[in-house]
């Protein structure tokens, strides 16, 4: 049965500031799981760049040293009959490091929304989130594709989209909602106030970005979980403000 009285979404800007504050404080009451969670998920993605490479380079050498005397033609067909082949590993490995990084935003989220609700929480809890991860996979697929569309056409676009759909990983999380569900009550919500949920976006983003600056982006160990983090306190602000009081 639909809810009667459906969360609104605040009024003006001020409460960004207040959900930042307050994911920053949750982070630092748990920063030891927080961190080790950050670390698995960078070590295990990491992991899908690194374990190919000496198979990829094994490809690749033929590719850059082809064998001498070939002309134009002969040399087409042999980049022809190697790059396929090669391009469909590559995709494998762009694949899997999607799915994983999939699966650890919903561990992130879990972990949040279990603090939030006064639970202890460790980095193992990272891998809780597999009973959610097909509804999460399908609605941050369609998320991203229509980001994406729209960063094509514009920044602009890709900028209100993001915020239209900030909620969704929460949604499905924490609420248990579908799919499309999820992408539709967040454009609900994000609608009553798109300033607000676009520099929501734009906030998470910098942060992710500011981990990424680092050698192999191990910033991302403490500014991925915290980028989730502050999404699921905005997420439990609006849905469930008693557990989000300071």
């Amino acid at each position: 049965m639909p809810d009667p009285t459906p969360p609104q979404a605040p009024a003006g800007l001020d409460v960004l500031t207040t959900w930042i504050g307050r994911a920053f404080r949750l982070f630092g009451a748990a920063w030891p799981a927080w961190l080790v969670a950050g670390l698995l998920a960078w070590v295990v993605l990491l992991a899908c760049f690194v374990l190919p490479l000496p198979y990829l380079r094994a490809e690749i050498t033929p590719l850059l040293q082809p064998p001498r005397g070939l002309d134009d033609l002969e040399f087409f067909a042999h980049l022809t009959a190697s790059l396929p082949h090669l391009l469909l590993v590559l995709g494998g490995v762009a694949l899997l490091y999607s799915l994983l990084q999939i699966f650890f935003v919903g561990g992130f989220v879990r972990m949040a929304g279990w603090q939030l609700d006064g639970q202890e929480i460790g980095a193992a809890d990272i891998f809780s989130a597999g009973d959610v991860f097909w509804p999460l996979l399908l609605s941050l697929s369609q998320v991203m594709l229509y980001v994406a569309l729209g960063a094509c056409v514009c920044v602009i676009p890709g900028l209100l989209l993001g915020g239209l759909y900030t909620l969704t990983a929460p949604l499905v999380v924490v609420r248990r909602l579908g799919p499309w569900a999820s992408m539709t009550e967040s454009a609900r919500l994000a609608k009553q106030n798109m300033p607000l949920f676009v520099l929501l976006n734009v906030t998470v983003l910098v942060i992710q970005g500011i981990g990424s600056v680092l050698p192999f982006a191990l910033g991302t160990i403490a500014t991925f979980p915290l980028s989730w983090l502050i999404l699921t306190v905005a997420y439990a602000d609006i849905y469930a403000p008693r557990e989000t009081e300071a």
